[in-house]
């Protein structure tokens, strides 16, 4: 007959998880629900919950045991407990974040072309890049072309930053998340690239110049906009799935 888990157990699971370094909510709701499916078909064989934890446990590559020095510190003592060592799940985390920033550089490369083939967006930024133009022609000054350019390309980096920040919360236990904020900077990575460019050659920007920076900063600033929304929209809805079971 097969085994469920009642909700204490699987409470005990996502408490074992946080005592084994599982910080990260996003990894841990994965992991719950692998952990506990593994126990309840171990616990249908007849294996007690103790020890399918612990079969569990080791089958992510964690040690079942850890030696200490006695009180008097004369000879080592061997501990057996499912909190013994959690590298497996240290080397589960690494490969989670590898994964995570794979999949934002295919998002970033997709978003992109779906950016080019939408009219609005390609007509908004059009605007935006002839607008520059346009200040050019008003006698404005190279560095308030500048900041024409910088303040959008801010605006789109700091936004999706700070919904990014307001959804992990102030203890940033959240992976994807945490890997995206970083990627949020990425426009302004590029201004700073481009605007700076010219200078190492010894040149001077000039308004085309400008209007390039503008146009690549904006494609890139609503690319990351979307891809980061649209990220933590799908989380915030896992996450209250997650807490409501």
């Amino acid at each position: 007959m097969k085994k469920t888990l009642t909700q204490e157990q699987i409470a005990f699971i996502e408490t074992y998880l946080i005592q084994n370094k599982v910080k990260y909510w996003d990894v841990r709701a994965e992991l719950i629900d692998h952990i506990a499916t593994q126990v309840e078909e171990k616990m249908s064989m007849g294996v007690s919950f103790d020890a399918a934890m612990m079969q569990v446990h080791v089958s992510f590559g964690n040690r079942p045991q850890k030696r200490k020095l006695n009180k008097e510190n004369t000879q080592w003592i061997f501990e057996t407990s499912i909190y013994a060592d959690h590298s497996g799940f240290e080397r589960l985390i690494k490969d989670k974040q590898k994964q995570l920033n794979i999949g934002f550089r295919k998002a970033f490369g997709s978003t992109v072309l779906k950016i080019f083939k939408q009219p609005k967006y390609l007509l908004f930024i059009l605007l935006y890049v002839f607008g520059l133009y346009y200040l050019e022609s008003l006698n404005f000054t190279p560095k308030q072309l500048k900041l024409a350019v910088f303040v959008p390309i801010l605006a789109l980096s700091l936004i999706p930053m700070a919904y990014s920040i307001f959804f992990i919360g102030k203890k940033r236990q959240h992976l994807g998340a945490n890997l995206l904020g970083v990627y949020t900077m990425f426009p302004l990575h590029m201004f700073n690239m481009l605007s700076f460019m010219p200078k190492s050659f010894g040149l001077e920007m000039t308004t085309a110049g400008w209007m390039v920076v503008g146009f690549f900063g904006l494609v890139f600033g609503i690319t990351q906009y979307k891809i980061t929304t649209n990220y933590i929209s799908k989380q915030k809805a896992i996450y209250n799935r997650w807490k409501s079971v």
